[in-house]
């Protein structure tokens, strides 16, 4: 298993242990909105933004479209709304 998907599997406990809530992850990011991407050999400065209603869905939507179990995500959130960030290069 990649870091990347160690890392995933221990985001999905958390949220799974905070009854569905999003937990300290989500909250980090949008208080220290600097980030470092590191895609293969790039890495690059960031900052975080977190998306508005309409952008959100727009992207929530291209990734299902993309990876269609994303849905599911959603269904199984029921009213919450999972928030999306996006990544700005700097």
């Amino acid at each position: 298993m990649s870091d990347a998907d160690d890392f995933n599997q221990g985001v999905i406990a958390e949220f799974r242990a905070n009854d569905g809530r999003v937990g300290g992850h989500f909250e980090h990011m949008v208080t220290n909105i600097a980030a470092k991407v590191e895609v293969g050999d790039e890495s690059y400065d960031a900052t975080v933004v977190r998306t508005d209603d309409g952008e959100r869905q727009r992207l929530y939507d291209t990734q299902v479209a993309i990876m269609p179990f994303f849905a599911d995500y959603q269904v199984k959130a029921g009213d919450r709304v999972i928030p999306v960030l996006r990544l700005v290069r700097n």
